[in-house]
């Protein structure tokens, strides 16, 4: 089998995951750090923006956690 007849197949497939997520100051838990190791082993980067969801209590925040997960068959 030539390399290129070995790679023809190869198909690489990218999908979002969106969420919305009230934070806390500690953004980076231990949980969300878990996810985003394992997320990124699989080929995912891992983009996030928040803003100040009540002016009043500036600790707590909406973030939109968007991960950008790419998968390839092999």
């Amino acid at each position: 089998m030539s390399s290129k007849a070995k790679y023809k197949n190869v198909q690489e497939k990218y999908f979002r995951i969106s969420r919305f997520l009230y934070i806390g100051r500690d953004l980076f838990n231990d949980e969300f750090i878990i996810f985003k190791a394992l997320l990124r082993k699989r080929g995912c980067n891992v983009h996030w923006t928040h803003r100040a969801s009540d002016r009043r209590h500036r600790e707590v925040q909406l973030a939109r956690i968007e991960f950008i997960c790419r998968y390839s068959q092999e």
